[in-house]
Parts: C-alpha cells; structure tokens; sequence
C-alpha cells in the first residue's frame, strides 16, 4: 500500500512481557499497552546507542544517531502469472 508499517516496543518488566506472549499467541500483540503501531509514508529517527532496530523483522546492524526511511513510490513493478 506503500507505508511503512512501524510497530514501537518500549521497555518492559518481565511480568508484562508474559502478558505479551499470551497476546501474541492469540494474533492481538498490537493491544498490549507498551506497543504502539504507526503508519506512514516516511519516518525520521533518533536512535540512542545500543538500542536494537529492525526492518522487516531482520535486525540492521544497529544505527545511532539520526537517518530517515522513506517508501518509494512504484519503484518495484511486480508481474503475477495467472494461474
């Protein structure tokens, strides 16, 4: 749909990471209060040293500092057989 889809986890206890499983089992991890989902066609990030990222759930080598991610428009073209 060209967003980017951004799922933010801020630090948890163990106790809630537990609660996080249990959700996460059922298909509902976006309801759990320390998770917050975002879309948008562009972001701009700050990250603090030693804090993991990761896109497409592959983790980059881990950034610092500020960069920017943005969806290109129809930059891929995709051909599907009929079948």
């Amino acid at each position: 749909n060209g967003m980017l889809d951004i799922t933010v986890v801020r630090h948890s206890a163990l106790s809630e990471t537990i609660g996080a499983l249990y959700l996460f089992a059922r298909g509902k991890i976006l309801n759990h209060k320390r998770i917050k989902p975002y879309r948008s066609a562009s972001i701009e990030l700050e990250v603090p040293k030693g804090t993991p990222v990761s896109i497409d759930g592959h983790p980059m080598e881990t950034p610092c500092g500020s960069f920017r991610i943005t969806v290109r428009q129809e930059e891929i073209n995709f051909i599907i057989e009929k079948r």
